[in-house]
């Protein structure tokens, strides 16, 4: 039988639920599936100090527990009334048809305690009355509804926890097989290959919320990723490439741009886990991006036979700093939760400007024709586990539109609603916004351009690579070759220091993490040399940590630049920081073919068991299984088995996701 102390870190387990008796004010607890108490938290001011300090009283306490017990279910939570008064709530985790946990909530009343009932209690039991009555004052008056909303959120939780490291402990002992393996024998390679990038695959998913692990791999995963992007960027340059090889070249380039996206996302929850979320602030089109968004929804509005519309005024500026992402999240989840819960009618995004006004505000609206929110609910709305609208028994967590508030504030802004029953919703937004120009994001608009090598008059400018990872440096000299470049390569930070003294290059290009000697002491060492202040010195990292950017920038270095580069980011670079002017070409456009949406009612009449199926394949990214079933369902639906493969070709899995999910029933909005 496994042990959940044995499968996950009771560290940060205890923060957590400690954090989260802090937020809730109930007291809970998890029992291993041996007994071992792993988390207590809150029991001590009440049951701990009086009733289960006292034999009589115990003897009840045990007389309940005992009842209780008797009555759970596994996965399904348990109410009850201990002979104190008290509620308690209790639910077994199990995993795989194996118990693992019990989490237990309790100490608390559905309605206000009888006080009189108590102070007899205290007399009867010899507990000091006045100090007895106030810790029974102290516990949380709750309801039903909030509890079962609770209970349900910590069984899933409880039971992501142990099923992620079960298969843990299961990826290790596979990862620790396949080592024993003897190298030296090809053909075991081969054939344990699969199984090797399987459980690699295995162990991602399962440590994503593992904000360690998660900064230690991010290095290995972007290095050799740097390679795939960059060298198929140089690949598709050459001219005399068509047809079907560009058509590949470009399949595995948009794999890896996906790839490096979901690299990203993934750090991106370790951060947030971690308590290191920090905004990204840089200038971007706020206009390009509005209208991408409302194109993007406007597909899921159309499929409901709703209206999305747009309502900009000129006077709302087209280019702002601030963090673009962050803001697109916002918008997504206000815009999905009033387009799925809207049955008739429409829904309008609005944009404007706070008038005479010192500081210049962004004001977002987004409004619907649906149901509406009633009062109550209002105020509760963006809190942690409410889910508010008529239908409540829908699934859902409720965490959706509190995360949505961390966020705005997170921006400096300000979230609110504005809501009539049978009227429909307003949520409304205020941030501060700062204004851009175009010439600010030129960066990205000269993104189509490659560069065809240096301007005529250029000087001899001299290139020193400093990388330890032999394909990068071979990519990177390669790239500034092609244009004009001298170059030199070393591959630590003692040859850099001895390159520069004896060739004296104009730049450098210093990855962070090396033998020998790492990027940032090579760094402190060169400026410290006679000509060491004037050289334009730039990190090359796979680390995404925002923190990290100040102990480079300290170290003496004037940019970061992170791996996979593109080659528009290093030629900037270059043409920043150093004044190279180069000649440029206008990029070929070359339309990909891209995958159709696919059809919800060819999907809703595949056989139940198939659609279960599919979805556990693209939750799971079992690519072969997802193969399988595109085979299986051409044969019933040409068009739609069509449809999956070239989804499966782009690793693009979202839409049929989204697709499967809309054949159910929707969740009310969060």
């Amino acid at each position: 039988m496994p042990l959940l102390r044995e499968l996950t870190e009771l560290t940060k387990l205890r923060e957590l639920m400690a954090a989260l008796y802090r937020a809730f004010g109930i007291p809970h607890s998890i029992s291993d599936s041996d007994g071992e108490w792993l988390v207590a938290e809150g029991w001590e001011d009440c049951c701990t100090k009086f009733f289960r300090a006292n034999p009589e009283s115990a003897a009840i306490c045990q007389r309940s527990d005992a009842r209780i017990v008797g009555l759970l279910k596994p996965n399904v939570h348990t109410c009850s009334t201990c002979d104190h008064g008290l509620e308690e709530v209790g639910a077994p985790i199990v995993v795989n048809g194996q118990h693992v946990a019990t989490f237990w909530l309790g100490q608390f009343f559905y309605s206000p305690p009888d006080l009189d009932f108590y102070r007899r209690y205290a007399q009867r039991f010899g507990f000091p009355e006045e100090e007895f009555l106030r810790a029974i004052s102290h516990c949380k008056v709750t309801t039903r509804e909030n509890v079962d909303l609770m209970m349900d959120y910590f069984i899933k939780f409880c039971g992501f926890l142990a099923e992620g490291g079960i298969q843990h402990r299961q990826v290790l002992k596979k990862e620790a097989e396949i080592r024993a393996l003897n190298a030296n024998l090809e053909q075991t390679v081969i054939n344990r290959t699969r199984e090797l990038e399987k459980a690699k695959d295995t162990a991602e998913a399962a440590n994503r919320a593992k904000s360690v692990f998660l900064a230690n791999m991010s290095h290995e995963l972007r290095t050799p990723l740097n390679a795939i992007l960059g060298f198929t960027d140089l690949m598709r340059r050459d001219a005399v490439l068509t047809g079907r090889d560009r058509e590949h070249l470009d399949i595995v380039n948009r794999s890896g741009v996906h790839l490096l996206g979901l690299i990203n996302d993934i750090l991106d929850m370790a951060k947030i886990e971690a308590g290191r979320i920090r905004l990204e602030i840089a200038p971007f089109d706020l206009g390009t991006m509005v209208d991408d968004l409302v194109d993007m929804m406007g597909q899921r509005a159309r499929e409901k036979g709703l209206e999305l519309r747009l309502e900009r005024p000129a006077r709302v500026a087209r280019y702002i700093r601030g963090d673009e992402t962050r803001l697109r999240q916002v918008l997504v989840n206000l815009l999905g939760n009033a387009i799925k819960f809207t049955p008739v009618g429409g829904v309008t995004l609005y944009f404007d400007v706070a008038p005479d006004l010192s500081e210049p505000r962004l004001l977002i609206e987004v409004e619907d024709t649906g149901p509406g929110i009633a009062p109550d609910d209002q105020v509760r709305v963006f809190e942690p586990f409410v889910q508010a609208g008529p239908d409540l028994g829908q699934k859902g967590t409720g965490l959706g539109l509190a995360i949505t508030r961390q966020l705005v504030e997170l921006m400096g802004g300000r979230i609110g609603l504005i809501s009539q029953l049978g009227q429909g919703s307003r949520f409304w937004i205020d941030l501060p916004a700062e204004i851009a120009t175009a010439a600010d994001v030129a960066g990205a608009q000269e993104a189509g351009e490659d560069v065809l090598r240096l301007a005529p008059g250029e000087p001899e400018w001299r290139i020193l690579i400093v990388e330890d990872q032999p394909e990068n440096s071979l990519l990177l000299g390669r790239l500034l070759t092609d244009a004009g470049f001298q170059v030199r390569a070393v591959s630590n930070g003692a040859e850099g220091i001895e390159c520069f003294q004896q060739w004296r290059p104009h730049f450098i290009w210093m990855d962070r993490r090396m033998p020998v000697m790492d990027g940032l002491e090579a760094t402190r060492r060169i400026r410290a040399l006679e000509g060491g202040e004037a050289v334009k010195i730039v990190a090359l990292t796979a680390s995404v940590f925002t923190e990290q950017r100040g102990e480079m920038l300290e170290a003496g270095m004037d940019d970061i630049l992170h791996k996979p580069f593109r080659p528009a980011e290093i030629f900037g670079c270059l043409e920043r920081l150093l004044g190279a002017r180069f000649l440029r070409r206008a990029t070929a456009a070359f339309a990909a073919p891209t995958a159709s949406a696919p059809d919800r009612a060819a999907l809703a009449a595949l056989p139940e068991e198939w659609r279960r199926e599919l979805a556990d394949a693209l939750v799971a990214l079992d690519v072969e299984q997802i193969g399988r079933l595109a085979g299986r369902i051409a044969e019933r639906d040409p068009a739609l088995g069509r449809i999956l493969r070239r989804h499966a070709d782009d690793f693009d899995f979202s839409a049929f996701e989204e697709a499967l999910r809309g054949i159910g029933e929707g969740s009310p909005p969060t």
